[in-house]
Order: C-alpha cells, then sequence, then structure tokens
C-alpha cells in the first residue's frame, strides 16, 4: 500500500491498486479494482471516533452496540484477539478487539478481498 503523498519516482497514481491516507491518530486506506474503488477502510489507533460513522457505528463503540444498531445477521470470524463482523448483503465490515470496534470498511459485494490488518 501506498501513501499518497509518497509515489515512488517515475510512477503515477494509477500505477497503484492500494492508497492510504494517514491522519492524526488514524488511517484511510482505498482499494483499486480496474480503476474503481471497491474498499474503503478506516482504522483507528485510539478508538476517539476518528473514522466516519458507518450505519451509526463509529470507531470506539462496543461490540454490543455494533449489534443493537446493525442487529445479527452477519458473519464472524476470529483470528488471534481479532473479531471480523461483517454484514455481506451490504457490503459492510467491522473489526473489534476487546469487544471494541477499532476499523471499520464498506467492501463492494463483488470483490473478495481480505484486510491486511
Amino acid at each position: 500500500m501506498v501513501a499518497i503523498n509518497e509515489l515512488e519516482k517515475g510512477k503515477e497514481i494509477e500505477d497503484y491498486n492500494e492508497w492510504s491516507y494517514e491522519g492524526i491518530g488514524h488511517r484511510i486506506a482505498l482499494v483499486f479494482d480496474k480503476n474503481k474503488v471497491v474498499v474503503i477502510e478506516c482504522y483507528s489507533e485510539d478508538r476517539l471516533g476518528r473514522c466516519p460513522a458507518l450505519g451509526g457505528i463509529r470507531d470506539g463503540d462496543s461490540e454490543q452496540e455494533l449489534f443493537r444498531k446493525l442487529g445479527h445477521r452477519n458473519t464472524v470470524s476470529i483470528h488471534g484477539f481479532i473479531k471480523k463482523v461483517r454484514y455481506p448483503n451490504v457490503g459492510a465490515v467491522f473489526y473489534l478487539t476487546q469487544e471494541t470496534v477499532y476499523m471499520l470498511g464498506i467492501i463492494d459485494t463483488r470483490y473478495k478481498y481480505e484486510a491486511g490488518e
């Protein structure tokens, strides 16, 4: 993944299929497939509401709040200390640790993608 302000010499923005923007305490990442955005994710270091809300859920919200607002119709997977909650019918995904959302995203439902976090 390349940060928007760190292009290699001789490369154009279009040469990359992943971009990221680093902000204070958060990172927004975009993934492209054939020049269209298929994934937008926001990672929050401190879980202080630095990411835009998705379905009324923000980084720092509890797992209980996620299920209260979006329901239990989802796909849950656990990898180590990370819980991934997907809502494949709408393309939403939330990553939790210690029952708290720290990353959220939108994924084109036709695109198969696994985050690096």
